[in-house]
């Protein structure tokens, strides 16, 4: 009985060594097929225009984890390629299902319509001009071109937007990075997708240890994040301590009882405390812009929505279309309630920078 077992356990070694063997001949493969691609120019323009016009869903943890759980699951003699293979992050790769443990975070209709419609496609398209000799080594190695060229892609956006706050950036630290981060005053520091775009805008300018590996550099990028909003709210607790009282202070609370006009004014002033100068279009034929902000040569379209209930999609698509209407720079929706999910996935593939009661609520407890 014994010897029969010793005969079956070495021949699961002889297997499991020669699948291991099979995997690393596969990632050679991976490596050398990557590296022949990664600086073609033909290449790198079609994987930059499909991040821009597909969906941004690689700015989380839990997307990333999910989308390689996925490519495990169609073939895992690829696992070594995936960023969860780091020993940091490999138990992430165990899994009863592939939103084991991310249910609430990720939209798996979402992400696999975009495995299937729009991933596939593009591993058939670079196959067609630059063939595979399967269909498994083209996904693994799309993969792998994506995940490096999406670090420049949202490094241009980033720039883009706001280079303004960013001076002297190539010599700065990391901790320096985030406090300038921390002192972007039209951005919501505290967002995830946020902090993947700033993550890859660093990762682009060599400031972490292991600057090609985004799981790594986004985890120790939030905390650090985090340490910092801590601190800003610390900050601003102690200042609103020290303030003396006056007549003129505002709470949400008042923010509530207004009417549209009246948080269209108050918004106004609120970006003139902060620095801007402002306009408030006329009532009527605004095109989805109630307030125009302007600092440091760039224009802001911001939309003010006082409402006792959730801000839906129309909001965002009205603010999208003013930006076009006015040429302005960004735009904003700021709201004294809160955004739908369907309305912060619009504004994410838009680049509409949206303020909740929450953030409206710092901001006033801020500056009032």
């Amino acid at each position: 009985m014994k010897d029969q077992v010793l005969i079956i356990e070495n021949h699961f070694d002889v297997m499991n060594r020669a699948y291991i063997l099979k995997q690393d001949k596969f990632n050679d493969e991976v490596e050398e097929r990557f590296s022949r691609l990664i600086n073609n120019e033909e290449i790198n323009t079609i994987i930059y225009n499909f991040i821009e016009k597909t969906d941004k869903i690689f700015l989380t943890k839990a997307s990333i984890v999910v989308f390689e759980r996925m490519l495990k699951f169609g073939n895992k003699i690829g696992q070594y390629t995936l960023l969860c293979n780091d020993d940091e992050f490999s138990n992430t790769l165990k899994f009863s299902n592939v939103l084991d443990g991310f249910e609430d975070e990720i939209n798996f209709d979402t992400l696999n319509n975009y495995y299937t419609e729009k991933f596939l496609k593009l591993v058939k398209i670079i196959d067609r001009k630059y063939s595979f000799s399967s269909e498994i080594l083209g996904i693994y190695v799309t993969w792998k071109l994506l995940r490096v060229i999406v670090t420049r892609y949202f490094h241009d956006m980033f720039d883009k937007d706001y280079n303004q706050y960013f001076h002297g950036v190539d010599d700065a630290s990391l901790e320096d990075c985030i406090e300038k981060y921390g002192n972007i005053d039209t951005i919501n520091i505290d967002s995830v997708n946020n902090a993947g775009i700033l993550t890859y805008y660093l990762m682009f300018k060599g400031k972490f240890k292991d600057n090609s590996h985004f799981l790594k550099c986004n985890k120790a990028l939030i905390s650090m994040l985090s340490d910092l909003i801590d601190r800003k709210k610390l900050d601003d607790f102690e200042n609103s301590l020290l303030k003396q009282d006056t007549n003129n202070n505002f709470t949400i609370n008042d923010i509530d009882l207004m009417d549209g006009h009246e948080f269209e004014r108050f918004i106004g002033t609120l970006f003139s405390k902060m620095g801007y100068s402002t306009e408030v279009t006329k009532g009527s034929g605004d095109q989805g812009v109630d307030v125009i902000a302007e600092k440091d040569g760039r224009k802001f379209g911001i939309q003010a929505k006082c409402y006792s209930s959730a801000v839906t999609n129309k909001a965002i698509q009205e603010v999208a279309a003013g930006i076009s209407h006015y040429r302005l720079d960004k735009g904003i929706v700021i709201t004294n309630n809160y955004f739908t999910e369907s309305a912060r996935e619009l504004a994410a593939s838009n680049g509409i920078v949206l303020w909740d009661r929450t953030i409206l609520k710092e901001k006033i407890d801020e500056l009032f």
